[in-house]
C-alpha cells in the first residue's frame, strides 16, 4: 500500500506528508510531556534532573546553585564521590552538567552525618588540609 501511495502522489509529496506526520507526532508528545510536568508542579512535585523521576518538592535537596535533586540521587552521588576520595572543593561539585558550584560541608553533613560515610568524608577532607 505504501508503494501504491508513493506512485499516486509522487515521491516528493509523499516525503512531505511523512515529514508533516512526524512533526505532528513530535508536537503531540511534547504537549503531553508539558501537561504532565505542569500537573506535577501543581501537585508540589519536581522532576529530578538526574534520575528523571518525580519527587515531592519538600523532599528535594536544593544546592546553593538552586539546582534541586531528589534525596536518593544526592545520597548516591555523595557516596560515590566520598568512596572515591573526591572530596576537595573543586571535586565535590553540583552533579548537573556545566555547573561547577561547590557542595558545602554543611550539605554533606546534612545528608550523611552519623554514618560511616561521614567519618570517611572527614578523614579524606583532613588529609587535604594545609596550614
Amino acid at each position: 500500500p505504501v508503494l501504491q501511495v508513493r506512485q499516486v502522489v509522487g515521491e516528493e509529496l509523499f516525503t512531505l506528508r511523512q515529514s508533516e506526520a512526524d512533526a505532528e507526532a513530535a508536537r503531540a508528545l511534547q504537549e503531553k510531556y508539558t501537561r504532565e510536568a505542569e500537573q506535577q508542579q501543581v501537585q508540589g512535585r519536581f522532576q529530578c534532573p538526574l534520575c528523571l523521576d518525580y519527587a515531592r518538592r519538600d523532599e528535594a535537596i536544593e544546592l546553593d546553585c538552586d539546582h534541586k535533586i531528589c534525596a536518593p540521587c544526592f545520597g548516591a552521588y555523595l557516596e560515590s564521590k566520598i568512596l572515591d576520595a573526591q572530596v576537595a572543593e573543586d571535586e565535590l561539585i553540583c552533579p548537573i552538567p556545566n555547573c561547577r558550584k561547590e557542595i558545602t560541608v554543611l550539605q554533606v553533613e546534612g545528608a550523611v552525618a552519623g554514618t560511616p560515610l561521614w567519618d570517611k568524608f572527614l578523614q579524606f577532607r583532613a588529609r587535604l588540609w594545609q596550614p
